[in-house]
């Protein structure tokens, strides 16, 4: 759908909605899954059969064909860049994105080993959520950003929030404070979340934006496991641990918008 922005600030909602719509798989859904484990065990594999069903096979049969529109277009008519072209042009947010998605899995390995630790193992989902909903509202909200704060300056913040939030998080005990400490830090994810896809479809070279899109929506899925993965290994002692794992992926995220801005790559966002 990128290419069929006519505006930045088109654009620049469309992204917002991406990232939205990220949070409500990655962030909201071991929510459900929580309510519905409530009642019976089979539960969530039952919702997400219907989910699939209602939601997924008709966007399936409705989607509109996808042809190639002149805004990601080569105007020179000539060959369209390599996937390899484009990954090494979009590598750091491609980065930013898999250090977004570990986080997510991190924090969500530490929130789910917490609670039972706790012997509340049906709030980790609930807990974990708060953390989507700060960071959907602002994604919508970034377009109205000023211009001038440049892109990496956001991810720059965006990161060293996430990566107190977490060393914080990790010091305390209790699900409460848990709680509160990610709705703290959703409000520094999803704009995060916006500028990584912003700076992916600036670099991008003609002709590549379809390329740099699905690689960065591909690099938070991977990111989301290894991050469950070893978050869930290193939870098993203290979940602590876990989230100080997520903190360390955060640092990535500063170190690449610090390593971008000092080569010179910081675009400004246009609305």
């Amino acid at each position: 759908c990128v290419t069929r922005m006519r505006t930045p600030h088109d654009l620049g909602a469309a992204f917002s909605y991406e990232s939205m719509a990220d949070e409500a798989t990655f962030v909201l859904g071991p929510a459900l899954v929580g309510l519905a484990s409530a009642s019976r065990p089979a539960a969530p594999l039952l919702l997400a059969t219907a989910l699939v069903v209602l939601a997924g096979v008709p966007f399936a049969l409705g989607a509109p064909r996808s042809e190639p529109r002149d805004a990601d277009v080569p105007h020179d008519s000539g060959p369209r860049p390599s996937i390899l072209t484009v990954l090494l042009r979009v590598a750091p947010a491609v980065v930013v994105m898999a250090s977004i998605g570990t986080f997510f899995g991190a924090v969500q390995a530490g929130t789910t080993q917490r609670a039972v630790l706790l012997g509340n193992p049906a709030a980790a989902g609930l807990v974990y959520a708060l953390m989507g909903i700060g960071s959907a509202l602002m994604s919508l909200a970034v377009v109205a950003l000023p211009d001038a704060w440049r892109l990496h300056h956001r991810i720059l913040l965006g990161g060293g929030v996430m990566s107190l939030c977490m060393a914080a998080v990790s010091a305390v005990s209790s699900l409460g404070a848990t709680a509160a400490f990610l709705a703290l830090t959703g409000f520094f994810v999803g704009p995060t979340m916006v500028s990584a896809f912003t700076v992916a479809e600036r670099r991008a070279p003609a002709g590549g934006t379809a390329v740099a899109m699905t690689a960065l929506s591909g690099a938070v899925t991977v990111g989301v496991s290894a991050g469950s993965a070893l978050g869930g290994w290193l939870a098993q002692g203290d979940p602590a641990h876990a989230y100080l794992f997520a903190s360390a992926a955060s640092i990535v995220i500063v170190l690449v918008a610090l390593g971008a801005a000092v080569s010179g790559h910081n675009p400004r966002h246009t609305h």
